[in-house]
C-alpha cells in the first residue's frame, strides 16, 4: 500500500474518529511518514508535466528524423528516470542510456515484448518482470534478468509506427502508474511529430525529384533548341535552316535581321510549300525570344467549334467534358512566338476576337471571367490573297492591318532557280543522314532538269521527289526514275520532247546571258548562275563558247 492509499483511508475515517486519541496519533504519524512523501511526489509530477510541455515544442519543430528520434528517446528516459531505452520505428532502431549516450552492440532487451506492444497498440508496465506472469512467455526477460519495464506504442490515425521501450535492470518499481499515463500522452504527441517529419521528408524528396525533372526538362529543351538553332549543313549562303543564295532570299534575310528583335506582327505570304514556317522559325530563333516557346498552329486544321477554346483556353466546367482548365495557344506561347499558319482559313466569327486580343494584349478563357495579360509575338502566314478576301467580305480589313505590319513575300521556287542546286545537295545529305546511308551523287543532267522545271509544289515537292529518287535508285541519282510529271509527258503518244537537247539549249542561253551581263568575268558569272567557277569553265568548253 502506497502513501496515497494510506492517507486516503485515514481521511475516509476522519468523521467517525474525530475524538479518538489513538486515531489522531496514528494520523499524525502516518502524515509525517507518508504525507510529505506524497507531497514530494505531487511536486515531482508537476515537474515532469512542465518538463513534458517544455520539450514537446522542441520535438515538434524538428525536421530531421534521426535527430528527432534521438531527442524523443532522451526525453523519455529523463521523464521516467529510466536506466536505458530503445525506440523502434518500423525497420529503424535507436538505443540510448540515461547519460544520453548511444548503446551499440547486442542490446539485451526483450524485442519480442516491444514488437507485441507495437503490433497491439497497448502499453505495458511492470514493477518486477521476473515475478510477473504476463512476462513468462518472453524468455529474454528471464535471461537478461530484466526488472522494471515500461513500453508504450507509437500510433497515429490507427496506424502503428513503432514503440518506446524503457527499463531499469537494478531498481524494482522504478516506474509509477502516473508515469505510464504521462509516457502515453508523450508518445501520442511524438507520433504526430514523427508523421509530420516523414511527410516533410517525402514532400522534400518529391520537390527534389520535381526540381531534377525540371532541370532535365530544361536541359532537354535547351538541347533541342540548340539542335534546332544550329546550322544543319555547312553550305555557304545558309540562313537559319534555309538553304538559299538567290538575291530574292537574301532580301528576305535582310528584313528578318531588321525585325527579329522587335514586337511587330509579321505576315508571311507565299504559295504552299515555299517554307513559310521556316521563315517564322528564323524570326523567333534568331531573335531575343529564342529561349521561350515557339508554338505553331495551322488554322485550317482545327474545327471551328473548338477553335476558340484552342486559341484562348477554357476553364473547368466551361462545357461538357471540361473537367480541368486548359491553357490556350496564347498562354502557351507567352513571352515567345505564336505562328498562325493559313490565317486566311480563320472563321470570320473568330477574327473579331483575335483582333481584340491583338489590340488589348489580353485574353479571356472560354467560361472564364478574368482577363489574362499575354506577351506573345504574332507571326501569321497565308497562301491566299487576303486583299481579295477583304473585298469579298471573307476577311476583316482591320485584322489584316493588325497582322500585316511587316509583310514578307516568299517567292515560289520557279522564281529563284539559283537555289535549286543548293536545295538538292541539302535534301540528299539530310535524307542520307536520317537513314544512315552514304550520300548519293546527283547527275548534272538531273540537276539541269530540276532547274528547268516549274515546281508547282515548290520546295515541298522538290524534297519529296528527291526522297523518292533515293528510295528507288540503287546507286547515284539519274534521270531514269524521275516521275513523269517532272520529265514532261507527250501531248500525243507519238511525239516526244527531246528534253536533254532542250535543256542544253536553255543552259547555253543562260550562260551567254550571264557572261554578257558580267562582261565575260567568269567568277562573277558563276556566282550569278549558282555554280562553281570550275563548273562554268567546263560548260564553256562543252559548248565551245
Amino acid at each position: 500500500m502506497n502513501a496515497k492509499e494510506k492517507l486516503q483511508i485515514l481521511l475516509d475515517n476522519y468523521e467517525n474518529n474525530v475524538h479518538n486519541e489513538k486515531y489522531w496519533n496514528e494520523f499524525c504519524h502516518s502524515y509525517e511518514q507518508h504525507g510529505l512523501s506524497y507531497l514530494r511526489k505531487l511536486l515531482s509530477v508537476e515537474k515532469q508535466l512542465l518538463y513534458l510541455l517544455n520539450n514537446l515544442h522542441e520535438i515538434n519543430c524538428g525536421f530531421e528524423l534521426p535527430n528527432l528520434l534521438q531527442s524523443v528517446l532522451d526525453h523519455a528516459i529523463e521523464l521516467t528516470n529510466a536506466e536505458r531505452g530503445v525506440l523502434i520505428l518500423n525497420d529503424y532502431e535507436i538505443a540510448r542510456n540515461f547519460a544520453q549516450e548511444h548503446i551499440d552492440g547486442d542490446l539485451k532487451i526483450s524485442r519480442k515484448l516491444a514488437l507485441k506492444v507495437m503490433e497491439s497498440g497497448k502499453a505495458i508496465l511492470t514493477d518486477n518482470a521476473q515475478g510477473d506472469q504476463r512476462f513468462s512467455p518472453y524468455t529474454s526477460v528471464q535471461e537478461h534478468r530484466l526488472v522494471s519495464i515500461v513500453c508504450v506504442p507509437l500510433r497515429v490515425r490507427q496506424k502503428n509506427l513503432g514503440a518506446i521501450y524503457l527499463d531499469n535492470r537494478l531498481v524494482m518499481a522504478n516506474f509509477e502508474d502516473y508515469e505510464l499515463t504521462l509516457l502515453c500522452a508523450f508518445a501520442q504527441q511524438v507520433s504526430l511529430a514523427i508523421e509530420n517529419v516523414c511527410l516533410h521528408s517525402k514532400m522534400s524528396q518529391r520537390a527534389q525529384q520535381a526540381e531534377e525533372m525540371n532541370i532535365a526538362l530544361r536541359d532537354r529543351v535547351k538541347s533541342q533548341t540548340a539542335e534546332l538553332t544550329k546550322e544543319i549543313l555547312p553550305i555557304t549562303g545558309d540562313y537559319w535552316k534555309i538553304c538559299a543564295q538567290s538575291a530574292e532570299m537574301k532580301n528576305i534575310f535582310a528584313i528578318i535581321e531588321k525585325v527579329k528583335n522587335s514586337e511587330l506582327p509579321v505576315l508571311i505570304c507565299g504559295e504552299s510549300g515555299t517554307g513559310k514556317e521556316l521563315i517564322a522559325q528564323a524570326l523567333h530563333f534568331m531573335g531575343d525570344r529564342k529561349q521561350n516557346p515557339f508554338i505553331s498552329e495551322n488554322c485550317a486544321a482545327i474545327p471551328e467549334s473548338i477553335f476558340e477554346s484552342e486559341l484562348f483556353g477554357y476553364e473547368a466546367g466551361a462545357f461538357t467534358g471540361a473537367k480541368r482548365g486548359k491553357k490556350g495557344l496564347f498562354e502557351e506561347s507567352h513571352l515567345g512566338t505564336l505562328f498562325l499558319d493559313e490565317i486566311g482559313e480563320l472563321p470570320i466569327t473568330l477574327q473579331k476576337k483575335l483582333l481584340r486580343t491583338l489590340a488589348e494584349k489580353k485574353i479571356r478563357r472560354v467560361g472564364g471571367h478574368k482577363s489574362i495579360d499575354i506577351d506573345t509575338r504574332i507571326v501569321a502566314a497565308t497562301n491566299r490573297d487576303l486583299r481579295k478576301m477583304i473585298a469579298d467580305g471573307l476577311f476583316r480589313e482591320d485584322l489584316f492591318y493588325r497582322l500585316n505590319v511587316v509583310e514578307i513575300y516568299l517567292p515560289p521556287l520557279r522564281k529563284r532557280v539559283n537555289d535549286i542546286p543548293l536545295l538538292v545537295k541539302y535534301f540528299v545529305q539530310e535524307y542520307s543522314r536520317a537513314t544512315k546511308t552514304r550520300p548519293r551523287k546527283v547527275s548534272s543532267e538531273l540537276v539541269d532538269l530540276f532547274v528547268g522545271y516549274q515546281w508547282p509544289g515548290n520546295i515541298r515537292q522538290l524534297r519529296n521527289e528527291l526522297h523518292r529518287l533515293i528510295t528507288l535508285c540503287d546507286e547515284d541519282l539519274t534521270l531514269e526514275n524521275v516521275s513523269q510529271e517532272i520529265k514532261g509527258t507527250v501531248k500525243n503518244e507519238t511525239a516526244v520532247v527531246n528534253l536533254p537537247e532542250l535543256l542544253r539549249q536553255v543552259e547555253k542561253n543562260e550562260i551567254l546571258k550571264a557572261m554578257k551581263m558580267c562582261q565575260n568575268n567568269k567568277s562573277k558569272a558563276s556566282q550569278v548562275l549558282g555554280i562553281s567557277r570550275f563548273s562554268l569553265q567546263r560548260k564553256l568548253e562543252k559548248y565551245q563558247m
